[in-house]
């Protein structure tokens, strides 16, 4: 209990210590005058103020009948102030009231010149600041401050009191305690001590060392930059309201695109050499546009090229393979002319029989001889034949799988066939054999008559001729087979002169060229950079004509079609009346607009794409009424008559008096429709009144302005 005791008493002194601060009083004394400023309202606040001057000597004798006047500014901001002269207030020895204006939060300076006959004329500068108290007084109670010009305010009562109170409280704690500890109240006294020096050096810090005319912090703190003109200086622009015909509407903001729109893509990969036109630049069809670096394509050309050489050597090759089997052939039918004369030479030999039995001894010992070859022969030719019919099995099973040619295949069946034949062939061998064994034996045992030798030789013959004719066959497969290498020679041949071809077109895509005639709108890719097909390079725009799209609310969009009259603005100030060439387009679920397009020609391309137009689209017919324009409408919030919720009120500020003491009044009105720079008035104003268009922010009602006519 001791110790919050002891501490409310350093509280109090305190803040005691700080309303001291702040409690000082407007005063200056100047060659033998004394000047102490009081003031309605008591605090100083932005607005308008009635200061009062008591003027008095030095030796506290009031000043009657002085010429006095005021001059109050804040330091180093003009603002429109001007020097007033103080009136000396009847029945009120010394004290003169003069007004003042404090447009801005923070100090100000009031400078005071006194003149009369008992004094010399006297100049005083008293400062004063916003938010300060400087002792307040009515005019209906002026005695309060020539009566009592030293009397202590009110301000100061209250630090006297609260000293006291502190000292007491101190002394009560002090005593309270059962063991007095000299130490602790030597340290509770000099931290007093010290906390009063040091709100006294720094009251004498803010008052001597600041800079003249500087705020102390608490005044930068509170500082508010609104800063309305001094009464009858701020300037307004107005209107005269008039009956029109204005039709309602609304205004957007449009952007300007080229009728059509075309982006330049690169048809080929490679890198930009070089961009020919530059935006703005106009461009004909064929007009060469872009260059194209296609060294890296320029390989496969080459490689293409080969491919087409390979195949017509593939072709001669195989023309050539077939040339050889229908030579081969011929040589087959050939031999099997030959091959019918023997057998009549067998037929004709049959007479002559007997007289071959000697040779057909010779010849029984030379076919023994001959058997061991023909069966050797037989058994290889078997062989290879069993060999050739696995390979021509696994052949096929690769060619399926895809790991060799058609033609690797046809040309292994080919010798499967060869390899067959060699075999029927190595068969006919043994048979011949066999036979001129028999017929050795026969000619031997003296057996058979010259007849039966005669058809055994026939039948060899005859023999030999089927051999011949199977040959004939087989080399016509193989010719069939030459044939078919031939035409696959001839596919792959035209496929490398297709691919050839298409590598040649896209070396001439290294050349980009404008198909239509334009403007270029946009460099989309640098030189140095790498496209690829397909990507965008330029746009070309046709400037010719202009497509001028915006994007009314839904709500607005119902009242849009095609035909809707429609005036476009550009930023030079040029209009153009026309009306919309497309409406009704779908209504975008997040924006929830939709877009509108005007059509209008541009024969000289002044106008181009991307500028940023003012549209205004008419959506009821014209009528008449009183139209002001939108800017001059202002809203505030007012309660409603259930105290419950808020309600917009439309207001308007208009003037009234003579041209050299105009005061501006704001009333309020009912507004119509709009079409974005007028709006009807539906009730509030009448034909004549004037309005301000401009310069209302910081009016107060029945202020005085100076007006000037605004450009409708």
């Amino acid at each position: 209990m001791r110790k919050f005791i002891y501490f409310l008493g350093v509280f109090l002194l305190s803040g005691a210590g700080l309303v001291g601060i702040a409690m000082a009083s407007p005063s200056a004394t100047a060659g033998g005058v004394n000047v102490v400023i009081r003031a309605n309202p008591e605090v100083i606040g932005i607005g308008k103020a009635t200061l009062y001057l008591y003027v008095t000597t030095s030796q506290g004798k009031p000043l009657i009948g002085a010429h006095v006047t005021a001059f109050t500014r804040m330091p180093g901001m003009n603002m429109g102030e001007h020097e007033n002269n103080a009136s000396e207030m009847p029945g009120h020895t010394g004290i003169y009231s003069v007004p003042a204006a404090f447009a801005m939060e923070g100090t100000y300076s009031t400078k005071v010149t006194v003149a009369s006959s008992a004094v010399k004329p006297v100049s005083l500068e008293l400062p004063i600041a916003t938010g300060e108290t400087v002792g307040g007084m009515t005019e209906d109670k002026t005695d309060q401050l020539s009566a009592q010009p030293a009397t202590v305010s009110g301000t100061r009562i209250w630090f006297i009191g609260a000293v006291i109170v502190g000292l007491v409280v101190l002394v009560l704690a002090v005593r309270s305690a059962k063991r007095m500890d000299k130490r602790k109240l030597f340290s509770a006294v000099i931290s007093i001590v010290l906390l009063v020096a040091a709100i006294g050096a720094a009251n004498y810090a803010v008052t001597h060392f600041r800079r003249q005319g500087a705020m102390t912090p608490l005044e930068a703190q509170g500082m508010q930059m609104e800063m309305p003109a001094p009464e009858g200086t701020a300037p307004v622009e107005s209107v005269e309201v008039r009956e029109s015909i204005q039709a309602s509407g609304i205004t957007l903001t449009g952007t300007v695109e080229g009728l059509n729109e075309q982006d330049i893509s690169a048809r080929v990969q490679g890198a930009i050499l070089s961009i020919i036109p530059y935006v703005g630049d106009k461009v004909t069809p064929g007009e060469l546009l872009v260059k194209l670096d296609t060294s890296v394509s320029a390989p496969q050309t080459d490689a293409q090229a080969a491919g087409v050489r390979m195949a017509t050597q593939g072709v001669n090759v195989a023309t050539r393979e077939y040339e050889q089997t229908m030579a081969s052939i011929k040589e087959a039918h050939a031999e099997v002319g030959m091959k019918q004369g023997a057998v009549e030479g067998a037929q004709a030999g049959r007479t002559s029989a007997a007289e071959e039995r000697n040779a057909a001894v010779a010849d029984l010992a030379a076919a023994k001889t001959m058997r061991q070859d023909a069966d050797a022969g037989l058994e290889a030719a078997r062989a290879d034949n069993m060999y050739w019919r696995s390979e021509i099995a696994r052949e096929r099973s690769l060619y399926a799988r895809g790991a060799i040619t058609q033609e690797e295949l046809q040309r292994e069946e080919s010798q499967a066939r060869a390899a067959d034949a060699r075999q029927k062939q190595a068969e006919s061998r043994t048979m011949q054999v066999a036979a001129q064994i028999r017929s050795a034996e026969a000619n031997v045992k003296k057996s058979d008559a010259s007849v039966e030798a005669a058809k055994a030789r026939l039948k060899e013959a005859q023999s030999e001729l089927d051999s011949h004719f199977a040959h004939v066959v087989s080399s016509q497969a193989i010719a069939d087979s030459a044939k078919q290498k031939i035409l696959q020679a001839r596919a792959g041949e035209e496929q490398a002169k297709a691919m050839l071809m298409q590598a040649t077109h896209q070396q001439a895509f290294s050349e980009i060229r404008a198909l239509t005639a334009g403007v270029v709108t946009r460099r989309i890719a640098s030189p140095g950079t790498t496209v690829g097909a397909g990507q965008p390079i330029l746009q070309i725009s046709d400037v010719s004509s202009l497509r001028i799209k915006a994007y009314p609310a839904e709500q607005d969009l119902r009242l849009i079609h095609t035909g809707t009259p429609v005036k476009i603005q550009f930023g030079s100030g040029e209009t153009i009346n026309t009306r919309i060439s497309s409406a009704g387009g779908q209504v975008d679920p997040v924006s929830r607009t939709g877009a509108v397009e005007v059509i209008i020609p541009n024969p000289d391309r002044k106008i181009r794409p991307g500028e940023s137009v003012k549209v205004s689209i008419s959506l009821t017919d014209a009528r008449p009424g009183v139209w002001v324009p939108s800017r001059a409408i202002q809203t505030r919030t007012s309660p409603s008559s259930d105290s419950r919720t808020d309600i917009r009120v439309a207001t308007v500020w208009i003037l009234s008096g003579s041209p050299d003491n105009v005061t501006a009044h704001q009333v309020e009105v009912t507004t119509g429709e709009t079409n974005g720079e007028l709006t009807a008035i539906k009730g509030g104003l009448h034909s004549g009144d004037r309005v301000i268009v401009s310069g209302e922010d910081y009016l107060h009602e029945g202020e005085r302005v100076q007006e000037r006519q605004a450009a409708r």
